[in-house]
């Protein structure tokens, strides 16, 4: 009788984990079983480790579906790789949400959500809304002569500094000899041109070493964290056992600098704030005017604005020089789009001043060759993760509120149906049969679309075009024996795509 009875309990066992493995809720989309702890985890790395973003697509093909479900820890996400569906979770209100993250509360001193990127609800709206509705008084997302003179002086140090080499002992790190260093020899120019727009200050080259720890951070921030979380973010209690292997201290390494640099940023502009300048105010004068006002219940709060700050900083410090950079590598290896680029630069801008913004209509060629390498190197290959607000539907399938969402960008952007060829770095699939810009044929959208658009758009293809074309007009890209080619393909996937520190070689045009 016993042994029946044992039996019988060992069988219940297995028909029970069988389907906690397995089953679904109804309506969900199908996936990989989970495992304890780790949900589908492990079935994401076996499928590609470096890139999860591929992995999710490869397992979507896999089940034949467009939409995947699988588990990270105990959390059901979902990852939505058809063209229509990634756009409505990018834009439906439905989808506007941010699920908490245990590396977006890592940031804060006391282990809480602030900021832009990983907050939502009204705070998130308010604080949204004020910083892009002030930051295009100074520039930012908008056509300002001003500004436009501050990107060109900028562009101007970057070039000086690779025609004539290292003036400061700081630069003979990021240039030696005929060669510069990416992604980090963009990122104190890049940084300078938004901090115009946020603090009205810049730092000269002779200081722009005060700019490496911030710059550092936010590439090692860009690096050690995830697309999809990290094991941290499942079992958060990994970083007590194993701080060193779980990422733990490196992210607090990248963290806390960047922290402190904004604080005391902030506290310096709340300590000098005296009376406010009606006719000519800074972006931080009409922030802290707000903070006076006491209106918390809106996000008007200093840990509000130090992380404010940080989230805009970011990707004009980090994200905007690892897209340079992947544009280059594929520059590299496409000598004949170079010699294109630079007969256009030639016959329309010459070589006796840098070129400007209204350049950019004359210059349809260079703007395509822009465009495909924001297509073909997506920076955020899986966007920034979204969470349900409510119960709604995707494509057919049930996704009840709460449930995190991924509008995967690399599966719009490397979609046969739209592509064609989507392996391939051509610029022409952007231009009509007699050579002109097409931006009908442009289904691309490496910002994002809907509320959670990147707010910098207008300000990172302003300052890609006027950097690339500033560069081109001045230097030949080279490739020497011993160099070492990155694969443009293969670059390293955190949070965004950053590729690892690698040496450009050139020569200076005359």
């Amino acid at each position: 009788m016993y042994p029946f009875i044992i039996f019988g309990g060992f069988l219940l066992i297995i028909i029970k984990s069988w389907q906690w493995c397995f089953k679904r809720p109804l309506g969900c989309p199908p996936g990989p079983p989970r495992m304890p702890v780790l949900g589908s985890y492990l079935q994401l790395l076996f499928t590609n480790y470096k890139h999860l973003h591929k992995a999710a697509l490869k397992l979507s093909e896999r089940y034949k579906s467009k939409v995947i479900s699988f588990y990270l820890g105990s959390v059901l996400v979902y990852a939505v790789h058809d063209p229509n569906g990634i756009k409505e979770v990018l834009s439906s209100a439905s989808f506007e949400g941010r699920p908490g993250l245990f590396l977006s509360l890592m940031r804060h001193p006391e282990m809480k959500t602030a900021g832009i990127f990983f907050n939502d609800g009204h705070v998130w709206r308010e604080q949204r809304w004020f910083f892009l509705r002030y930051l295009r008084d100074f520039g930012y997302g908008r056509r300002f002569q001003t500004f436009e003179q501050v990107i060109s002086e900028e562009v101007q140090d970057l070039v000086n500094l690779l025609r004539e080499g290292p003036k400061y002992s700081h630069e003979k790190r990021v240039v030696k000899g005929n060669r510069f260093l990416a992604p980090t020899v963009f990122m104190p120019f890049s940084t300078n041109t938004f901090f115009e727009v946020l603090f009205k200050e810049r730092y000269p080259r002779s200081e722009h070493y005060k700019l490496d720890t911030l710059s550092e951070s936010g590439a090692l921030f860009a690096r050690e964290t995830s697309e999809y979380g990290r094991l941290l973010s499942m079992i958060p209690w990994i970083r007590f056992f194993f701080p060193k292997w779980s990422g733990y201290n490196s992210l607090m390494n990248a963290n806390i600098p960047q922290y402190n640099f904004f604080k005391r940023k902030v506290e310096y502009y709340i300590k000098n704030f005296t009376n406010f300048d009606e006719e000519d105010p800074s972006f931080m004068d009409l922030y802290i005017r707000e903070l006076k006002k006491d209106k918390i219940q809106d996000g008007f709060e200093i840990d509000q604005f130090i992380f404010n700050c940080m989230d805009f900083t970011l990707p004009a410090n980090t994200g905007f020089p690892a897209q340079m950079s992947m544009i280059l590598q594929w520059l590299q290896i496409r000598p004949m789009v170079v010699r294109k680029i630079q007969e256009e630069i030639d016959s329309v801008v010459g070589n006796s001043r840098l070129p400007s913004l209204d350049d950019r209509k004359k210059m349809p060629y260079t703007e395509a060759c822009l465009r495909e390498g924001m297509r073909i190197a997506t920076l955020l290959p899986s966007s920034v993760v979204h969470l349900a607000t409510e119960d709604t539907t995707i494509l057919g399938y049930n996704v009840p509120k709460n449930t995190p969402i991924i509008g995967s960008l690399h599966a719009l952007h490397f979609s046969k149906d739209i592509w064609d060829d989507p392996k391939e770095f051509r610029p022409e699939r952007f231009l009509d049969s007699e050579g002109n810009l097409c931006l009908s044929k442009d289904k691309s959208l490496p910002f994002g679309a809907g509320k959670r658009l990147c707010p910098g758009e207008t300000f990172a293809r302003n300052l890609m075009f006027l950097m690339i074309t500033g560069l081109l007009q001045n230097i030949n890209l080279e490739v020497r024996e011993g160099d070492t080619i990155c694969n443009p393909l293969d670059n390293f996937t955190g949070i965004i795509t950053i590729p690892d520190d690698f040496w450009i070689s050139y020569t200076c045009r005359n």
